[in-house]
């Protein structure tokens, strides 16, 4: 048996993990990244790899729960005091709850009693219980309370009683006495008492590893497995095992094979065994086991884990899984291998000279390749993959795109992308990972898939490169309709926004995305829905932007639509010469509300310029600015001295287009393309304008309007408030306006009858 001298503590015993909390963003352009997105490689999912290897997980069951623990042993001697016939049982058992909830719950927790039920209540429901129940904290006990409750309890309870209040080592021989008794005088806590023997004893061989010998760790070693498998004899025996202490002491020589003895074999099994049985941490204590393996390339068990295919297996997919960083929110169980690229590269090389590999592990082995930049052993290893598989596909496009052959690559992406129903909207089930300590510049960030790869999974990717090829060729409706039904918003929007012509973009979203008005069942998700809406709204946004708003209509939802046809009529009445100045002016102003309650979803461009919220001495003034590094500008100017794309650039005709649209929409923007609050402060000026001197309504729609932007942009609100200290100087809110040579404190809620009342 070899021992080793550092150990791993995993299973529970409060590992503290540090995650990277940048980095890891869902795509939602390839036009942006260039390159980038043909060259990135793909990172198996570890769990679909899991399960593939493994075995789908049993139904979760709790597992030796220090909360399930307290409750069942307030059960047992609710039973015990009940039988007995004790007049204070109650008392007694409230001295129980408080003496064990202060071990097994949080500070601030409490405990309730409902139908002689007793319960535990989290810290966090104390104070709003679920069920309208009396709830008492978990305060301390005083000595006489806990002598009293000692004395009434059964021998088997007054021990363990005292073996969680005292240390270590007195626990340890409380147990023992515990297991000592009679077998009628211990029945109920016999199992709890050998479980907890083999804990206690492993938690001081954990703590004392330093001070002791080989021969000393292990006879300690061997005293806590022999604790732990007279957990199953106990049961055996027929003694009641009401916490599934079996499967925890499993799990705990599990531990005990795995990362002591480093017998990962042994540990294996008997975690894929309780991973099947439905113990919710076998898979995150096997997934720490292939992490220990890995670390063990230059040691003298590497032979023997090469030579057993479920360990093997377990060493490839936790390679292939390759995050070195991942942000907690997308799986914040997978931790961060530590590998340097010399181990790295050292497992790469073993791996791929084993004789009895499988296509499984072959095509994770040449992800892994690619990934790592070792191109020429890439392409060796996808010779001995199937070549239909989409994945194998996917790296040959890489490798081909790398050597410059952009038409063979094309070739397959084309086949695979038509080969199947390309009106099926799918959505990208990848997200791009930023990992650092790469110093090689071949290495490129790669996609982390959450589902195991299939074609499914890779079609969407297949479909995103075809759809940037297209558009470098000039097939601009082609191009949009295979990104939005793939789901890369950015670059569709992109299309029909910047690159189409207004008629052209119409002419495509009435051909190609009518109305949709099939129903949708409530439970049903319906992306074709999802994306006919966006395409049509942008559409939409465009029309209404160039003031053709009876046309914008039918392209925004049905929701929307009478809000438009509501501004238009207002529009019409306000510019209508023929209308009283405070007609024109109350038209103004409710046009002005409709833009305050929607003109966001009305007006908004996707790609103009944005607001800067920095403001220091370090940093750049407020202001308005537009996004380094984002479309449309980076598809045709660079930022750097190279350009994003030599594989997929854009045409001539692209780069014609798009200019022409930057110089309209970004050399000379229209900020309320962006902020519909402009919109609204223009047409209130407008409609203050035509109303009398000193009119109170007026002096509201200006205090209002100034208020909507002065904080953001106070340059941009001086007309505001000049109109609002000379025209209506007069009203309260223009001598304080004066007064302070700036707008008054008043937040005001915007009235529609400010001008007159509703006509």
């Amino acid at each position: 048996m070899r021992l080793v001298a550092k150990f791993i503590v995993v299973f529970g015993a409060g590992i503290a993990l540090l995650w990277a909390c940048t980095g890891v963003m869902p795509e939602e352009s390839s036009l942006e990244v260039g390159d980038t997105a043909f060259s990135r490689p793909l990172v198996f999912s570890y769990y679909g790899d899991f399960e593939a290897a493994f075995g789908v997980r049993g139904e979760p069951v709790k597992i030796a729960d220090s909360r399930l623990v307290g409750e069942k042993i307030i059960e047992l001697l609710n039973q015990e005091f009940t039988r007995r016939g004790l007049v204070d049982r109650e008392e007694l058992l409230s001295t129980a709850m408080h003496c064990l909830g202060a071990k097994v719950m949080p500070e601030g927790s409490g405990f309730s009693v409902s139908n002689n039920q007793w319960h535990f209540i989290e810290h966090d429901e104390v104070k709003d219980p679920k069920e309208k129940v009396a709830v008492a904290y978990i305060t301390s006990v005083e000595e006489g309370s806990k002598r009293r409750l000692l004395r009434e309890m059964p021998a088997e309870f007054q021990l363990y009683f005292r073996s969680i209040n005292s240390y270590r080592d007195d626990a340890i021989q409380f147990c023992e006495q515990l297991l000592a008794l009679p077998p009628e005088q211990r029945r109920n806590l016999s199992v709890l008492a050998a479980y907890r023997l083999g804990r206690l004893r492993l938690k001081n061989l954990l703590e004392d590893q330093g001070d002791l010998s080989e021969e000393e760790l292990l006879t300690q070693l061997v005293l806590v497995q022999n604790n732990l498998e007279r957990v199953f004899v106990l049961i055996k025996e027929g003694y009641p095992d009401w916490a599934n202490f079996e499967k925890a002491s499993e799990g705990w020589l599990a531990y005990t094979y795995g990362f002591i003895e480093e017998d990962f074999s042994k540990a294996l099994k008997l975690y894929t065994k309780l991973h099947r049985e439905g113990d919710v941490t076998a898979e995150r204590s096997i997934m720490l086991l292939g992490e220990a393996m890995l670390m063990d390339v230059d040691d003298a068990l590497t032979p023997e884990i090469l030579a057993e295919k479920n360990l093997q297996r377990l060493v490839i997919f936790c390679l292939a899984r390759g995050v070195k960083q991942l942000d907690y929110w997308v799986d914040a169980r997978i931790p961060s291998p530590v590998l340097d690229k010399r181990r790295l590269h050292v497992w790469v090389k073993l791996l791929a000279s084993q004789p009895n590999l499988e296509a499984y592990d072959y095509i994770r082995l040449a992800t892994l390749q690619y990934r790592e930049g070792l191109w020429s052993e890439c392409a060796q290893t996808l010779k001995q993959c199937p070549g239909s598989d989409p994945t194998v596909k996917f790296l040959q496009t890489r490798l081909l795109f790398r050597e410059g052959k952009i038409s063979e690559a094309t070739k397959i992406i084309q086949a695979q992308v038509q080969s199947r129903d390309t009106s099926e909207v799918l959505y990208p089930d990848y997200f791009l990972i930023s990992t650092e300590d790469y110093d090689d510049e071949n290495i490129i960030s790669p996609y982390f898939c959450r589902d195991a790869l299939s074609k499914q999974v890779l079609l969407p990717k297949f479909r995103s490169d075809y759809a940037s090829l297209l558009l470098s060729q000039g097939k601009y409706e082609e191009a949009l309709n295979l990104f939005l039904r793939t789901c890369s918003l950015a670059d569709a929007v992109y299309i029909g926004e910047c690159v189409l012509t207004l008629e052209e973009f119409q002419k495509l979203v009435d051909r190609d995305w009518p109305e949709f008005k099939r129903e949708i069942k409530p439970e049903e998700e319906c992306l074709e829905k999802e994306m006919t809406i966006i395409i049509r709204s942008a559409l939409g946004r465009r029309l209404f932007r160039m003031g053709r708003w009876q046309e914008s209509e039918v392209y925004f939802p049905e929701d929307l639509r009478p809000y438009i046809a509501q501004y238009r009529q207002w529009i019409q009445d306000a510019e209508n010469q023929k209308n009283s100045p405070k007609v024109r002016a109350d038209a103004y102003w409710r046009a002005a509300l409709i833009m305050q309650r929607k003109g966001q979803s009305l007006m908004f461009c996707n790609f103009g310029i944005d607001w800067s919220g920095w403001s220091s001495p370090q940093e750049p003034p407020k202001l308005w600015w537009e996004v380094p590094g984002s479309l449309p500008r980076v598809r045709v100017q660079p930022v750097g001295d190279q350009p994003e794309s030599l594989i997929a650039p854009p045409s001539a005709d692209e780069v014609k287009r798009v200019e022409a649209w930057m110089a309209k929409n970004l050399d000379h923007p229209t900020r309320s393309h962006r902020d519909a609050n402009y919109e609204v402060v223009r047409l209130g000026m407008l409609a203050a304008e035509l109303l009398p001197v000193d009119d109170e309504g007026g002096a509201k729609i200006l205090q209002y309007c100034g208020n909507l932007i002065k904080y953001r942009e106070p340059k941009a609100a001086q007309p505001v408030y000049r109109l609002l200290a000379t025209k209506f100087m007069g009203t309260s809110l223009g001598q304080r306006a004066r007064k302070a040579h700036w707008f008054a404190p008043d937040r005001l809620e915007p009235n529609p009858d400010w001008v007159q009342k509703e006509r």
